[in-house]
């Protein structure tokens, strides 16, 4: 055509091209003859209506077009973001989506675009978690954003009915539902309960799920109920820590005690951190009491050294 010039598609691209109806199909014509992409390995032709056709040595020829073609672009394309492994499909939403995979340098990736919600991506264990709840068919639905960084240092994904949540220690889970409800209200993974260590799972009377700090429970009788790992550390005590409390003379010396902080239950239903000081030959007894009865939801109203009352009991 007179205005593009002469370009030339040959070998897989021309498969490829005609397999989706050469100029006559969505594509058009071309409008840039075969080049090498910007990871040095990849052929590419640019097609009038907005599509790339590449072939990669390792995972063969594919097209990619349209809003998930600019994203891949506003990525770093197969020099940063990776050639794709497939031509764009239908989701598995009863087709309301439209995907294409990628071979990210850290695993498979999919960019996914879906009516009413836009473009986004979705890679890493992040995504291994969402497709093992159903990708954008499960109970989690479409990802509304991109992946970002979350609260102390996580990595989070949110979905069209929920998030998931990605931390070197705890690994990739989702929190959806009425758990989602509530944990929304204690800060997310910045909250009390912190980042989630187990996806939910049915109990007897409810619904529960594990965190780093705590278990949370959804009752069939839709209360909820919070049950608190102690989490306990243990140190020698210093000398500002008994500066209130401790007087020469004392039959028992700062050298004898150590301080305990451990999370417990407030009267709010939120978990704290509070501090206690005790016999160095009491701590194993006394972390296992208040384990128990902070995982029986034993609540405190406070736990603070007494220096806060400056030793006035």
């Amino acid at each position: 055509r007179k205005d593009v010039g002469h370009t030339h598609v040959m070998s897989a691209h021309l498969a490829k091209y005609g397999q989706f109806g050469f100029e006559h199909g969505f594509m058009g014509v071309p409008v840039k003859g075969e080049f090498r992409g910007n990871d040095g390995r990849s052929r590419l032709n640019w097609f009038e209506g907005g599509t790339t056709i590449i072939k990669h040595p390792k995972h063969g020829t594919h097209e990619v077009h349209g809003l998930i073609r600019n994203k891949w672009h506003s990525l770093g394309a197969e020099g940063y973001y990776g050639a794709p492994t497939t031509d764009e499909f239908k989701g598995n939403d009863r087709g309301r989506s439209r995907l294409s995979w990628f071979a990210g340098p850290d695993g498979p990736r999919t960019i996914i675009w879906t009516p009413g919600i836009g473009t986004h991506e979705v890679r890493g264990r992040i995504r291994d978690t969402w497709h093992a709840f159903g990708g954008e068919g499960g109970v989690l639905g479409a990802p509304t954003s991109d992946e970002f960084t979350g609260q102390n240092g996580a990595r989070v994904s949110r979905f069209e009915r929920g998030l998931i949540i990605w931390t070197p220690s705890t690994g990739a889970r989702a929190v959806f539902g009425a758990l989602l409800a509530n944990y929304s209200t204690r800060g997310w993974e910045g909250g009390d309960l912190g980042a989630p260590t187990s996806n939910e799972w049915r109990f007897r009377d409810g619904w529960g799920q594990d965190f780093q700090n705590g278990r949370l429970l959804f009752m069939d009788n839709g209360s909820y109920r919070t049950q608190v790992r102690t989490n306990p550390y243990v140190r020698s005590v210093r000398a500002e820590d008994v500066k209130h409390t401790y007087r020469k003379g004392c039959p028992v010396g700062p050298s004898n005690l150590r301080v305990v902080e451990m999370n417990h239950l407030g009267y709010d239903g939120r978990i704290k951190r509070g501090q206690l000081i005790v016999h160095r030959d009491t701590v194993g007894r006394v972390t296992r009491a208040f384990g128990s009865s902070q995982w029986e939801s034993f609540p405190i109203n406070r736990m603070s050294n007494p220096n806060v009352w400056r030793g006035q009991d």
